[in-house]
């Protein structure tokens, strides 16, 4: 599954030579530099010592960092070209940039991290770029500049919303309802969900992530108590859950939908309801969404959303919007969605990230 890093790396590429770095790989296996499936975009892969990787770099994190540090001069090598920018996604691996000797430092924080690497690395980047600024309120101690630049649409969806535009279908009928992501998330508020599932019999609702444990990709502990609850909701008559998806696939059947529900409690949320990437997502095809408080979007009437903390309270917030659906899937609505959706590409986003790394 793509994840920020690999758009942004797959973007850059149509203009530059781009050399991504991937997760290293246990053992002692030679570094190699391999052709990808785009163009100008070389992956790069390499190995550390399994004794340094589960044991020093969480015991003597300055040593690990002396290897890590040996590894990327090793690699820097390999590559033998200048570099100009080196943009860093992943504040577990390293808090140092200099061994780059790259011309601009960039910092892309995506997720929440209180990390002595991640304040490192916000300390010695030209430019320090995050999705939201929550995400920067821990890095308030540094004097770097710093940007904060939403999520980015993929290709995909940008083109799918793209199209729906240029063609004009705006469906205003309310039937299905989806939401994307895992399940077992232990601040989703399946107990709330179930009750408007059930109270809406007639409408169809569609979960596509994780639901099994096997599939389980985040560290949050799923008990017993939340899998009964899973268990019940795929039971219900009117629910259906299409587990994980390949990316198109995935863009495929949100364009299908009607309509699409968060359901988080905010003040359990790691990012606390300020933003998520699949909002970019779902506004893409423009359609509804019915959600729980997402600061990002207060005051940009986009959707409607809880003015509460209160996660209880979107049972009647859904109500309300199904009563008047004719007017939260209007065309004027729905176009107004994809045409901020789509401003939101990510090469949108690596020219004003670029027009403040070099101004």
């Amino acid at each position: 599954m793509y994840v920020s890093k690999h758009h942004y790396a797959i973007e850059l590429s149509k203009e530059d030579n781009v050399y991504f770095i991937c997760p290293p790989q246990i053992g002692n296996k030679q570094t190699t530099i391999q052709s990808s499936n785009h163009k100008n975009l070389s992956l790069i892969n390499y190995s550390v010592n399994g004794l340094f990787w589960n044991y020093v770099k969480f015991q003597l994190p300055y040593l690990f960092q002396l290897y890590i540090n040996q590894k990327f001069r090793a690699i820097k090598k390999k590559i033998n070209l200048p570099i100009n920018e080196v943009w860093c996604f992943d504040d577990n691996l390293t808090s140092e940039l200099s061994v780059w000797r790259a011309e601009k430092k960039l910092y892309f924080t995506a997720d929440k991290s209180n990390s002595q690497q991640s304040i490192k690395l916000s300390q010695q980047t030209n430019l320090l770029v995050s999705v939201n600024d929550c995400l920067l309120e821990n890095k308030s101690k540094s004097n770097v500049p710093r940007l904060t630049i939403g999520h980015g649409l993929s290709n995909n969806h940008y083109n799918r919303g793209l199209k729906r535009i240029n063609e004009r279908k705006y469906n205003t009928e309310i039937k299905k309802i989806g939401y994307v992501g895992n399940l077992m998330l232990s601040y989703l508020n399946i107990q709330v969900l179930t009750k408007i599932i059930t109270k809406h019999i007639y409408l169809e609702f569609h979960f596509f992530g994780a639901y099994l444990l096997e599939e389980n990709n985040v560290q949050d502990t799923c008990d017993e108590e939340r899998i009964s609850k899973i268990n019940l909701l795929s039971k219900l008559p009117n629910v259906k859950l299409h587990g994980v998806l390949e990316s198109s696939k995935l863009v495929d059947e949100l364009f299908k939908l009607d309509a699409f529900l968060m359901c988080y409690d905010i003040k359990n949320d790691p990012n606390n309801g300020s933003n998520s990437h699949k909002i970019l997502e779902y506004l893409s095809t423009g359609k509804v969404i019915i959600a729980n408080t997402v600061s990002d979007y207060i005051d940009l009437d986009l959707f409607p959303m809880l003015d509460s903390s209160n996660t209880h309270d979107l049972e009647s917030l859904f109500d309300n919007v199904v009563i008047n659906f004719e007017f939260y899937n209007s065309k004027e609505q729905q176009s107004k969605r994809i045409h901020y959706a789509i401003q939101k590409n990510y090469r949108g986003n690596i020219s004003r990230i670029r027009n403040h790394l070099y101004h």
